[in-house]
């Protein structure tokens, strides 16, 4: 009988236009143990290069973007670098909107 081996993934998903930009709803990230937020956006830039700019952005707090962690935005977490992944968690890029009147 053959074995099913379990890999820890990390789900990211798009929202808004970035869904229809990406041609893709989400990602699904193998980690192993715990990795940090960064690592984590490095995957994903490797993975699709074009959201190479927009994760910078987030990186240096100048995005016109959401990132979620488990619905937590991140930027309640203070130092990027500190916050941590690990298997089961979900990760949202989320666009945010802005407009009025002029």
């Amino acid at each position: 009988m053959k074995s099913i081996r379990w890999v820890p993934i990390v789900k990211v998903r798009f929202l808004g236009h970035l869904r229809t930009r990406l041609n893709i709803d989400e990602l699904n990230i193998p980690v192993e143990g715990e990795i940090s937020l960064t690592d984590l956006l490095t995957k994903i830039s490797n993975l699709k290069p074009e959201l190479q700019q927009i994760i910078k952005s987030i990186v240096e707090y100048t995005s016109e973007y959401l990132l979620l962690i488990n619905d937590v935005d991140i930027n309640v977490y203070g130092d990027l670098n500190k916050v941590k992944i690990r298997d089961g968690d979900t990760v949202v890029f989320v666009p945010v909107v802005h407009g009025g009147k002029e």
